[in-house]
């Protein structure tokens, strides 16, 4: 089976899987965990935490390197590759070893998002040139399934190191 086919695969069971992130089947609205944040489900906390944080990192570093038409399929590529990449404690004040670990924390209230780190960390790896020694160390293009370098930028900034704190500690 070529790479190809394997991607194809790949978005196919995407697709059908988010199917049951968008509501429910009996007309209920989807819940969105930044105005919910007491959300019980564990699509309110994983799916956000992917959508603002590892597919945020992922879209900057690639679009780098992809042509808009080529960006998505590299984009899930990356996500499925980040969330069980070790070391993730290396990086930011977390006891965790990777983002599968930390959502999971999320999902059972122990862990939140921390609004304005996110803000500083987030605009200091948006202002990142492609050309930058940071981007150019979490992805080549001639290893462009290799993103084992991908939890670097977290070095960015310091305010990266606290994305996310123990709940209460706001």
């Amino acid at each position: 089976m070529n790479k190809l086919n394997i991607l194809l695969i790949f978005c196919l069971l995407s697709v059908l899987s988010c199917k049951n992130l968008l509501g429910t089947d009996v007309g209920n609205p989807a819940v969105n965990f930044d105005q919910n944040p007491d959300c019980e489900s564990s699509r309110c906390a994983i799916q956000p935490f992917a959508d603002e944080h590892v597919s945020f990192i992922c879209q900057k570093v690639l679009s780098c390197f992809y042509l808009d038409q080529d960006l998505q399929n590299a984009k899930l590529a990356c996500h499925q590759q980040v969330m069980p990449l070790p070391e993730l404690s290396k990086f930011m004040d977390l006891p965790f070893d990777n983002y599968i670990e930390l959502a999971i924390a999320i999902k059972n209230k122990h862990y939140i998002k921390n609004v304005q780190a996110e803000s500083m960390c987030y605009e200091s790896i948006q202002n990142l040139s492609c050309e930058s020694t940071e981007i150019n160390s979490v992805y080549t293009s001639q290893s462009p399934s290799n993103f084992s370098a991908f939890h670097f930028l977290l070095t960015t900034d310091a305010s990266c190191r606290q994305l996310f704190i123990p709940r209460g500690n706001l």
